[in-house]
């Protein structure tokens, strides 16, 4: 190749003409090492720059990267390197290509969370429900801006750039998002793959997702005898099987995903008794819902329906499988809006159970925790209070049986308006 004289300046660089042959030109520029950077020119009018180094007694020129991809003081850098390099007797050539060969095989965040779920899920350390919730969040919302990303090249920069994106889009399921990125990123700290984790300084406050003031809502006796009367009518399309569910979730206080998946093979209709397996609590215990004689009879009353499945609320649109958690969120709020009432959630019917458990028929608050199958929240209560009061839960469910059939069920005139 024949030499030109030295450029010292981008602006020099970019002046440079193409020629019939191609050619190189020397580039002198501040904070370089010793060694020569050149700018080769094809006839085409491409611009590449070269390292011409000396290694083992043996000058050879080492392609750095195109003009048009990096600037001048880019190249410097890597100029300064590629020396550094031969200076202790490594040829950068073979680095590059080492490099490559590892970025090939590098994990991105898309593999990476894969082997975090697959492995949170072998070890047992997330219910299925949130495991599943938290693949749904990952291809939902982030996977199009993260799947691709090598690990390597994940910044906190980045992440933030993704969450802003999804907190456009929701407040709840970015806050829950962080949490996900942390855990993934800090099983791959823990191997190795990484040598920090971006994700730990990135609050839910920053993207203005903290958790929302914990609801209050709960229904009276007289909202619950107006939504039974209408779940009752001929005002709606909601299909048998989640009616029933509805009733059931009165009756029981149970959580939503309890109902909607339980199984014929857990409920022993002529002792009213359902037990729960741990597999399908929250807290991984299992618990035992003791069912009045009404709870029996609206179980009973599906089986026509559903008997031959395994799951007693049986989807109408998919058998084989259970009515959709979404589909049940949906029908409360036709409901509410319906009734034209202060909105609830199906985890509020939940509360409500609760509430009147409490304040309607005097259950202490240990014996309310314990029905609705919670862990006690001191540690020492936890460890030496291990009795479950059966006979006390079954009288309180067979009281409030009794409440929701003389106050709920019944036809009543003159029902008090959920309306405001």
């Amino acid at each position: 190749m024949a030499t030109r004289k030295a450029v010292t300046t981008a602006r020099g660089i970019q002046a440079l003409k193409p020629e019939a042959k191609k050619y190189t030109c020397t580039v002198k520029a501040a904070r370089m090492a010793t060694g020569g950077l050149l700018v080769q020119v094809t006839p085409a009018g491409a611009k590449t720059y070269y390292s011409r180094l000396r290694l083992n007694g043996k000058q050879f020129d080492y392609r750095i990267g195109a003009v048009n991809e990096m600037g001048l003081p880019q190249a410097v850098d890597a100029h300064n390197e590629a020396f550094r390099l031969v200076s202790e007797g490594i040829d950068p050539r073979q680095a590059a290509k080492e490099k490559k060969a590892e970025q090939q095989t590098e994990l991105n965040m898309g593999q990476l969370f894969e082997r975090w779920a697959s492995q949170r899920e072998k070890a047992g350390e997330l219910a299925e429900k949130t495991l599943k919730a938290a693949r749904w969040r990952w291809n939902k919302y982030l996977k199009g801006s993260l799947g691709e990303l090598r690990l390597s090249l994940v910044t906190r920069k980045r992440l933030a750039v993704a969450l802003d994106k999804m907190r456009a889009q929701t407040r709840d399921e970015t806050r829950k998002a962080i949490s996900t990125l942390n855990g993934c990123l800090d099983y791959a700290l823990a191997r190795g793959l990484i040598d920090e984790n971006p994700a730990r300084l990135l609050r839910p406050k920053d993207f203005q997702a903290t958790t929302a003031a914990p609801r209050d809502r709960w229904l009276s006796v007289a909202e619950l005898r107006q939504l039974w009367e209408y779940l009752d009518s001929d005002r709606h399309n909601i299909s048998y099987p989640m009616v029933t569910a509805f009733k059931l979730l009165m009756f029981t206080g149970a959580r939503r995903a309890e109902v909607i998946e339980a199984r014929w093979s857990e409920i022993d209709l002529t002792t009213g008794v359902w037990v729960l397996p741990g597999e399908r609590s929250k807290n991984k215990q299992p618990h035992t819902f003791y069912l009045a004689p009404d709870a029996v009879a609206l179980l009973e009353s599906l089986q026509p329906l559903t008997g031959h499945s395994e799951y007693v609320f049986e989807s109408p649109n998919k058998p084989g499988s259970p009515i959709r958690a979404d589909a049940v969120t949906k029908a409360v709020g036709r409901i509410c809006k319906a009734l034209e009432c202060e909105p609830f959630t199906v985890h509020d019917l939940r509360r409500t159970c609760a509430s009147h458990w409490v304040d309607t028929l005097g259950a202490d608050s240990r014996l309310a925790e314990l029905m609705l199958n919670h862990l006690p929240a001191d540690k020492l209560v936890r460890t030496y209070q291990q009795g479950k009061q059966p006979e006390r839960q079954r009288k309180i469910w067979e009281q409030w049986a009794g409440v929701i059939a003389s106050r709920v069920m019944r036809d009543a005139d003159n029902v008090v308006s959920l309306r405001a």
